[in-house]
């Protein structure tokens, strides 16, 4: 394991945003289950047995692609 050069970066990278925003989502449910209800009631009957088990790994694939994916920024420098 290598230490990141320029850690103070790592916020632009799309993989920690990814991870960042399903944090949040994922706090603001258990903040209010109640939401998480509605929101599946919501589904079609036919995605609401399948929406809970794909969602960690749909956030899983999507952090690791973000992270494997060339990140260029403009430091406007």
């Amino acid at each position: 394991m290598q230490k990141i050069t320029q850690w103070r970066r790592v916020w632009r990278w799309w993989s920690v945003r990814l991870s960042a925003l399903a944090t949040m989502v994922w706090a603001y449910l258990l903040a209010s289950p109640d939401l998480l209800w509605i929101v599946l009631n919501s589904l079609p009957p036919e995605l609401r047995d399948v929406v809970p088990p794909i969602a960690p790994i749909a956030v899983f694939l999507a952090v690791t692609i973000a992270r494997n994916l060339q990140q260029v920024h403009d430091d406007g420098k």
